[in-house]
C-alpha cells in the first residue's frame, strides 16, 4: 500500500465519520437552536447567524463530495464524459465558490455581532434587531451569489490522469476544473482579497473586544456578561479554526509552488487535495462541538428535546424565564459602566 492510499483512504473515513457522525450532530444543534428560538440565550441575534452558519457550513461539506469522489476512484457515470464540458462541474464548482464565500462574510458578522455585544452594548439591541438581523445575513448570501454566477457562464470538466508509484500505475479524476484558466485565477483572487478582509477586520474587533473586557473584567461576574462571554469566546474559537485554515491553504499553494519542477509534483499534488479534504471538513464541522462545549443551556435543551415531550426536562426554569430580564438588566448596569 502506497502513501497515497492510506491519505486516500484516510479522507474516506474522515468523510464517512462526519456524514454519519458530525453532520447529524451539527443538524440536531440548528433543530434545537430554532426550536427554542423564542427563549433566553437563544433569542440572541448570535443563534440566528449561527443557525444559517450551521447550513452553510454543511452545504460545504455536501459540495466537497463532488469533489472527492472522482478523487476515490469511482466513476459513475455522471461525471462522464471527462475532459468535456459538464453541466454538473459547473453547478458542482458553483456552490463549493458560493458557499465557500459565503462562509466568511458569515464569520465576519459573528465577529460583529461579538463586538457590538460586547464593546456598544447599548447600540446592540438597536443595530441587531431581527429584520436587521435577517437582512445582513441574506447580504452575506447575495453577494457571493451574484458573483459566482459567471462559473455557470464557462466551461468546467472533470478530467482523469494516470500516477506511478512503485512500478504501479493508478487512476485518478479531478475536477470540478476551469478549461480557461483566467477564470480560476480570477476567483483564486477574489478567494485572496476576501482572506484578507476577513483577517485584517475580525483580527482588529476580536483584538478590541480582548481590550474591552480586559479593561471591564470586574463584570464578569454578572449573568447577562457571562453569556456574552460564552458567545464571545465560541466566534473567538471561531476565527481561530478559520486563521489555521488559511494558513494551511497559503503554505499548500507555496509548497507546490517550490516543487514545481520535482518529478514528484503530481504526486505531491495529490497527497495535498488529500490533506485539503481533510482540513476542508474539519473547517466546516466544527462549529456545533464548540458551542456545545461552551454553551449548558444548549446541551440542556439537547437532552430535553432528545427525551421527547413525555420525558424529564432538565432545563432551568430561569434560563427559560427570569434570566432573560436579569441578563438584559446586567447588560444595561455594564453600559453605564463603560460610559
Amino acid at each position: 500500500m502506497t502513501v497515497l492510499d492510506v491519505f486516500s483512504k484516510t479522507t474516506m473515513v474522515v468523510s464517512a465519520l462526519n456524514l454519519f457522525v458530525s453532520i447529524p450532530i451539527y443538524i440536531f444543534v440548528i433543530v434545537t437552536i430554532a426550536v427554542n428560538k423564542k427563549k433566553y440565550p437563544f433569542n440572541s441575534p448570535f443563534f440566528t447567524i449561527f443557525i444559517a452558519l450551521g447550513i452553510i457550513d454543511i452545504a460545504c461539506f455536501v459540495d466537497y463530495l463532488g469533489a472527492k469522489t472522482p478523487f476515490w476512484g469511482f466513476f459513475p457515470s455522471l461525471f462522464q464524459p471527462y475532459e468535456a464540458p459538464s453541466m454538473l462541474a459547473k453547478v458542482n464548482n458553483f456552490f463549493i465558490w458560493f458557499t465557500g464565500f459565503a462562509q466568511y462574510y458569515l464569520i465576519i458578522l459573528i465577529a460583529a455581532n461579538r463586538y457590538i455585544a460586547l464593546c456598544w452594548p447599548l447600540k446592540y439591541h438597536r443595530i441587531f434587531v431581527e429584520p436587521y438581523t435577517m437582512s445582513m445575513i441574506c447580504v452575506c448570501i447575495a453577494v457571493p451569489f451574484c458573483y459566482c454566477i459567471p462559473i455557470l457562464c464557462t466551461d468546467l470538466t472533470y478530467s482523469t490522469f494516470n500516477l506511478t508509484l512503485q512500478g504501479e500505475t493508478f487512476k485518478f479524476a479531478a475536477g470540478p476544473q476551469f478549461k480557461n484558466p483566467y477564470y480560476s485565477t480570477m476567483y483564486y483572487n477574489v478567494w485572496q482579497a476576501e482572506t484578507g478582509l476577513l483577517m485584517i477586520s475580525s483580527a482588529i474587533m476580536y483584538a478590541l473586544m480582548i481590550f474591552t473586557l480586559y479593561k471591564h473584567r470586574k463584570d464578569r461576574k454578572n449573568d447577562g456578561h457571562k453569556t456574552e462571554m460564552k458567545l464571545f469566546y465560541a466566534g473567538l474559537c471561531l476565527f481561530a479554526t478559520c486563521i489555521l485554515y488559511v494558513a494551511y491553504f497559503f503554505a499548500r499553494v507555496y509548497l507546490l509552488k517550490a516543487y514545481a519542477t520535482d518529478p514528484n509534483v503530481i504526486m505531491y499534488r495529490e497527497l495535498s487535495r488529500c490533506s485539503l479534504f481533510i482540513l476542508a471538513d474539519m473547517f466546516s464541522l466544527n462549529n456545533h462541538f464548540v458551542i456545545l462545549y461552551l454553551s449548558p443551556d444548549l446541551r440542556k435543551q439537547c437532552i430535553a428535546l432528545l427525551k421527547g415531550p413525555n420525558g424529564t426536562s432538565t432545563v432551568n426554569t430561569l434560563v427559560v424565564s427570569g434570566s432573560s430580564k436579569r441578563a438584559s438588566m446586567d447588560v444595561r448596569r455594564m453600559s453605564h459602566r463603560m460610559t
